[in-house]
């Protein structure tokens, strides 16, 4: 079978990309049982604060470009990361190097998901390697109209979902957004997730360094649903 990398991207910053990446990743591992890497691009590397760890990895993704090899965090059982440590990685590296980067990987874990970057450049180079593409996004004009463009940008088929991200219950407009989005991709195979509401719960989450897979809290309940319905199509 072929082994999958996952790009998580988004073309807005502070969308919640990288704390969606891990609730994926976290996600994957727990119910698969499989070996899951995450990988980041986003030099500000929040994956290890909102996991909990207190890593220092000093051979990061730079590392592993020159030398297909480097530091690995182990950041639950069965889930791993590489993180950036330079401010920039150049897109000439990325392009001649990112194709044997990814087969050393591959040869090592099941799943590889990427916390893409906001750099246009470099995340063209890096979406021609992902297999699948998650997308999360506001549900406000602005944020809805570049979803939209990314969607018509990458290939269909390789979109597995979109994923609402810090809405509120009372917006009526999110609704109205949330509506028209369900609309105008009935006809694909994109899983539309349930909107996932900024909330008290998840703040503390974040605050201790946990995921929605570290607690059995009823409140966390239909947060795992909405990521269960990803999960479902990008395994």
């Amino acid at each position: 079978m072929r082994k999958k990398i996952i790009l998580i991207q988004s073309k807005k910053g502070g969308i919640g990309k990288s704390w969606i990446t891990l609730q994926l990743a976290h996600g994957l591992a727990f119910k698969t049982k499989k070996k899951i890497l995450v990988l980041t691009t986003d030099k500000q590397n929040d994956i290890l604060t909102f996991s909990g760890s207190e890593a220092t990895l000093k051979r990061g993704l730079e590392y592993w470009l020159e030398h297909l090899d480097g530091d690995v965090a182990e950041l639950r059982k069965n889930l791993y990361y590489i993180p950036l440590n330079t401010v920039e990685i150049s897109k000439e590296n990325l392009n001649s190097k990112f194709r044997p980067f990814l087969e050393v990987l591959q040869s090592k874990f099941d799943y590889i998901l990427i916390d893409g970057t906001p750099v246009i450049e470099l995340n063209d180079i890096i979406s021609e390697y992902a297999t699948d593409i998650v997308i999360p996004t506001f549900l406000d004009k602005v944020t809805t109209l570049g979803m939209m463009e990314m969607i018509k940008k990458f290939d269909l088929d390789r979109i597995r979902a979109v994923i609402p991200n810090r809405t509120t219950s009372r917006s009526s407009l999110e609704k109205e957004y949330y509506e028209k989005l369900k609309n105008s991709l009935q006809k694909t195979k994109i899983v539309i997730a349930c909107p996932i509401n900024q909330s008290t719960i998840i703040s503390r989450m974040i605050e201790k360094g946990k995921t929605i897979w570290d607690t059995e809290s009823k409140k966390v309940e239909t947060i795992k649903e909405s990521f269960n319905d990803v999960i479902k199509v990008i395994r």
